[in-house]
């Protein structure tokens, strides 16, 4: 009887443990981070305050925060919702260099070109694109991004390869005539 309620509380604790975090990648969210999630409900989640992303700054400072572990970049921006919400602060980006998060068909950091590719050629909204290289003001030769794009929700996952595996996935809004 015991041996029984120690394996039994073992489990549940292995499984409420493993229910704690959110390996899951989608158009929409990286973990528990989402996309459109107000600043107040990311902080929460981070455990301390997050900085208004300025663009116009080149250097500009990120938020990096900790999630079981692993890095995720936050981007919180103001955005209007609607005439009674005008300016809510929000995240817009998300960003990961981690292998942690998978979508469902179980892409991610670490997969490769061939991998992404058959795993999403029957997607409605995919495409694939050179990255753009600021040093030579060219295509890049080596990098590269497939995207998804999610027009219900007008978000994009987006899954960069350097040399044919991809080494960061992120997930933004989708501006309007992209």
């Amino acid at each position: 009887m015991g041996k029984s309620l120690f394996a039994l509380l073992l489990i549940f604790s292995f499984g409420f443990s493993f229910a704690q975090e959110n390996p899951n990648l989608t158009t929409l969210r990286i973990g528990s981070y989402k996309i459109k999630m107000t600043k107040e409900e990311a902080e929460k989640i981070a455990k301390t305050s997050l900085l208004l992303t300025d663009h116009s700054q080149e250097n500009r400072k990120k938020n990096m925060v900790k999630y079981s572990g692993e890095e995720i970049e936050v981007e919180i921006t103001e955005n209007y919702v609607s005439e009674t919400e005008p300016n809510v602060l929000q995240i817009s980006a998300l960003a990961t260099k981690s292998p942690k998060f998978r979508t469902k068909n179980g892409m991610g950091v670490g997969s490769t070109r061939k991998e992404i590719l058959n795993a999403y050629l029957d997607y409605p909204n995919f495409s694939v694109d050179q990255k753009w290289d600021y040093k030579t003001n060219k295509n890049s030769t080596k990098i590269s991004a497939i995207s998804l794009e999610d027009r219900d929700a007008w978000t994009t996952l987006e899954f960069t390869l350097v040399d044919n595996f991809c080494t960061e996935v992120s997930v933004h809004f989708t501006e309007e005539g992209d």
